[in-house]
């Protein structure tokens, strides 16, 4: 068996992601070769996806969302969109992975990363606050 060194091991390969539920965000994911400097062109890959999962149990999708692969050179990339109404009632922490399908049929999933939902404060606790006092006068 292989000596390895699990501090230069993480299979969350690019930063985390976090923003408030219910706020749009748009993503451009960019694929790269595993020396990461050589673009990996997506010209055989028929749908690219992104998979939203609870962290700690990565079978239980939450949702699927397609993304759309951006027609501009090197063609290694793909841009998500996630609307507003997918995360709105969502928060917490969550595992999120990107998958390239094949036209073989063969899936790969290069980019695999922790996607954090802040919960979005409600109008009524606001109001709450100020009366209560929470306002200069």
């Amino acid at each position: 068996m292989d000596n390895c060194d699990f501090n230069d091991y993480n299979i969350y390969n690019i930063p985390d992601i976090s923003f408030i539920a219910g706020s749009r965000q748009e993503y451009i994911f960019h694929f790269y070769a595993q020396d990461g400097e050589t673009p990996v062109p997506l010209n055989d890959v028929t749908n690219v996806r992104f998979r939203l999962s609870f962290y700690g149990n990565p079978n239980q999708v939450v949702f699927w969302v397609d993304a759309i692969k951006v027609n501009e050179s090197p063609y290694n990339s793909a841009r998500l969109v996630l609307d507003d109404y997918r995360t709105v009632s969502l928060h917490g922490k969550f595992v999120y992975q990107i998958s390239l399908i094949k036209t073989s049929g063969q899936t790969l999933i290069p980019i695999q990363g922790i996607l954090n939902i802040f919960k979005q404060f409600q109008e009524a606790s606001e109001v709450n606050l100020l009366q209560a006092g929470g306002e200069d006068e």
